[in-house]
């Protein structure tokens, strides 16, 4: 069994779980958010709603407890942390606690919507302004913003309401309620290991894993 524990968010709770097995088809088992089946679309009153970072890691120490773990994926975004280094010792505090279980830690960094621009899959190419959609999501990502705001603790800029917006200019309706999940279904993780230098490595542990279960 693989676990895997994330934030509470629709995109990662409807369509994280496909992704990994696009990586590899292994049997694989949430353990945060501990819930049994997705929220309602309009509310999420799970207690793991939002957790990122060190809370999301805390919360995870507190359901190992309850689990026999022996490999864990941790996914979140990386929210520009990673560029400046922020995450690095609380990843060496989780990784010396719980130094019994393999850790993989997969980020989108600084948010998920920069896979969703890289495997282009689930938008269609139209013409925009002059341009076409595709050429304005690789704009997108030639310009990321990775610098960190210590006050909001979070990217300066947001990458997320970027996509969002680029799209809707273009005429295409994009919802992290109602979108995230399908687009997450439907990429391929080839392409974002391909293009992706925060994801590469921990996709590429995930594919080994068939070897070290079996």
């Amino acid at each position: 069994m693989i676990y895997y524990a994330h934030t509470g968010g629709y995109t990662e709770l409807g369509g994280i779980e496909e992704f990994l097995k696009k990586i590899n088809n292994l049997k694989y088992q949430r353990l945060v958010p501990a819930v049994k089946k997705l929220p309602k679309k309009t509310k999420i009153k799970s207690i793991d709603n939002g957790l990122t970072g060190k809370l999301l890691f805390k919360r995870i120490k507190e359901r190992v407890k309850f689990n026999d773990v022996k490999i864990l994926i941790i996914i979140d975004d990386g929210d520009c942390k990673i560029k400046n280094k922020i995450l690095n010792k609380s990843i060496e505090d989780l990784k010396k606690e719980l130094q019994d279980i393999k850790l993989i830690f997969l980020y989108a960094e600084p948010e998920i919507e920069k896979w969703f621009c890289l495997d282009k899959c689930c938008i269609k190419n139209i013409s925009c302004k002059g341009r076409d959609v595709h050429s304005r999501l690789n704009e997108l990502l030639e310009n990321i913003n990775y610098e960190y705001d210590k006050s909001k603790k979070s990217c300066k800029e947001k990458f997320s309401d970027k996509f969002k917006i680029t799209l809707e200019e273009c005429g295409v309706y994009y919802s992290k309620n109602s979108d995230g999940s399908e687009y997450l279904k439907k990429i391929n993780p080839k392409i974002i290991y391909e293009n992706d230098e925060f994801a590469r490595f921990a996709i590429g542990e995930i594919e080994k894993l068939e070897e070290d279960y079996e």
